[in-house]
């Protein structure tokens, strides 16, 4: 299993979820999360809200990366 960040634009609003799962499965584990209730929410300004966007990532632990600011 790896780990997943989804994050998902819509109507105003920016939904994060970090996960684990099969990338197989990662629109049933982001649905699980939401279910469970395993997610933020926030405003967002920079995408049209008419418009949904579904972006997903893994996450690597054992990279040296670090987030770009």
């Amino acid at each position: 299993m790896k780990t997943y960040r989804v994050q998902v634009r819509l109507g105003g609003l920016l939904i994060v979820s970090q996960f684990d799962g099969d990338e197989k499965d990662i629109r049933q584990g982001f649905i699980k999360q939401l279910k469970e209730g395993n997610f933020s929410v926030s405003q967002e300004t920079v995408y049209r809200p008419d418009r949904i966007f579904f972006f997903y990532e893994e996450i690597k632990h054992d990279s040296k990366q670090r987030p770009v600011s």
